[in-house]
């Protein structure tokens, strides 16, 4: 079976898709989300729909296969250069999720779990919610304080360990398409991906740098998997490794003349249960 390519741009007022492109998206956890995306052969009236502020998008995949907008962001940036005989039109920004959850304030919960603290927290910086879990028996007895000195990510990231520390599977905070979702990590909830020489991965091996005395990882590169997300669960299945990781840091790249179509990143170990549905 031949995987034809696909790729989108939809920026202000334009959606680019047949033209030649370059798209690099990065993603990491402590820098968020940022896109760099460059365009062929626009004419200037086109060029015009677009404007710093305005909103991106950017849809990566196959065209018989999974495709999904694997960026909301707001464009920061735009410029053109000549190129040779053509003009490179460029777009760069970051990811307006991102945004939101570097968002601060201060407030005390008392006797709460921590779903019920993790959707107010959602609320106060402007998020819609989608599925908040109850974490049963979760409730945290003492005061629970939010100060204002560290972003919303933080204190959710805290909130996830809390529910972690009351139950024996793994939680997780995540915004897919603009909501809010604080969930279990049990397999159920979510597409896994399947890192597989049988399917798109092209190598796995050790992370760079990593040493006994730090938390072991894998560094990986395969053919594009646009239902990737950050914090979102791998599962490995080589003969070198296998189980179950964490996605903590991940590149898109994607462009038409060369014709690479790829995503790298770096797994985590998840440490503890995890179990995939069955279909």
């Amino acid at each position: 079976m031949v995987w034809n390519q696909y790729r989108r741009i939809d920026a202000g007022a334009i959606s680019v898709e047949e033209l030649d492109m370059s798209i690099e998206i990065t993603s990491a956890e402590n820098a968020g989300t940022e896109f760099d995306v460059s365009i062929w052969n626009l004419t200037e009236s086109t060029w015009r729909g677009v404007s710093e502020g305005d909103e991106c998008r950017v849809v990566l995949g196959w065209e018989d296969g999974d495709r999904k907008s694997v960026v909301h962001g707001e464009v920061k940036k735009k410029s053109k250069t000549p190129d040779k005989t053509d003009t490179r039109f460029r777009l760069k920004g970051v990811d307006t999720t991102d945004e939101s959850v570097k968002r601060s304030f201060s407030r005390t919960f008392s006797g709460k779990r921590p779903d019920q603290i993790a959707h107010a927290i959602a609320g106060q910086i402007g998020l819609t919610t989608g599925e908040i879990e109850p974490v049963v028996n979760g409730r945290i007895d003492d005061n629970w304080v939010v100060t204002s000195d560290r972003p919303a990510r933080y204190w959710l990231d805290e909130l996830v360990r809390e529910a972690e520390a009351r139950s024996e599977y793994a939680w997780e905070w995540f915004v897919d398409t603009g909501k809010f979702y604080f969930v279990q990590k049990d397999g159920r909830k979510e597409d896994t991906i399947v890192l597989s020489y049988e399917n798109t991965l092209l190598s796995i091996g050790e992370a760079s740098g990593s040493t006994d005395a730090e938390e072991p990882g894998l560094d990986f590169t395969a053919m594009c998997e646009p239902l990737l997300r950050r914090g979102g669960a791998v599962i490995v299945d080589t003969d070198d490794y296998s189980g179950a990781y964490k996605l903590t840091e991940y590149t898109y790249r994607s462009d038409t003349t060369t014709g690479e179509h790829e995503v790298s990143g770096h797994l985590a170990p998840l440490g503890v249960n995890y179990r995939v549905e069955s279909s």
